[in-house]
């Protein structure tokens, strides 16, 4: 009897074990997957949906929506939608579909696009399309649109087309293009190119070309 009883008890363990080592890292390669906290890997064609802190590694063309505060590292071709408070960390050419605070790191030739008070931090070639009071800082060779109260720092060699009621702060070598009622201040060897309403200051060696409304 006792036997049995032990017998019975492993094998619980090893069962609940078994459940706890999947909720910890779960594996996709395809079709639609949930998974709430815990560890997750998304290859191939894997579409995940994760909630509750749950931590991703994505490959290839999975595509993941993060919810609730989980934290995705995106590589390869792979699409991240990230609301509330996630947190995203893209590299090589992933796509960030981000919203409602979410807080994104983009490197290499990532894409982003940021709505809704999204803090964006873009090095290299990252290209970010930023508005609804978006927050964004790059470095590099980033390439910026920015709209709707956005606010931008860059610096290095970024380019910026600015539209709407953005705002932004240019140094180093960077380029701005100022269009309606965007707000510019420069400093370093950035130029700006300004049109219609265009607010821009300078300090230092900043340059400033006024052109004619489109």
């Amino acid at each position: 009897m006792r036997l049995k009883v032990l017998v019975a008890t492993i094998a619980l363990a090893t069962t609940v074990a078994g459940v706890y080592a999947q909720e910890r890292v779960g594996l996709y390669k395809a079709g639609k997957n949930d998974q709430r906290g815990g560890e997750a890997i998304a290859q191939e064609t894997a579409n995940l949906y994760v909630y509750e802190n749950c931590k991703v590694e994505a490959f290839d063309q999975s595509a993941i929506w993060a919810f609730d505060t989980s934290q995705v590292n995106a590589h390869g071709q792979a699409t991240v939608n990230a609301h509330a408070n996630t947190k995203v960390s893209a590299h090589d050419t992933a796509r960030v579909l981000a919203t409602n605070s979410a807080n994104i790191n983009a490197f290499g030739s990532a894409t982003v696009f940021a709505d809704q008070n999204v803090n964006v931090n873009a090095k290299g070639n990252v290209s970010v399309y930023a508005n609804g009071e978006s927050t964004v800082s790059g470095d590099g060779n980033c390439s910026i649109f920015a709209k709707d109260k956005a606010k931008v720092d860059v610096k290095g060699n970024c380019i910026v087309m600015a539209l709407g009621n953005s705002v932004i702060k240019a140094s180093g070598n960077a380029h701005v293009k100022a269009y309606e009622d965007s707000v510019v201040n420069a400093s370093g060897d950035a130029i700006v190119e300004s049109w219609g309403n265009a607010k821009v200051t300078t300090e230092g060696g900043a340059k400033v070309e006024k052109h004619k409304d489109l």
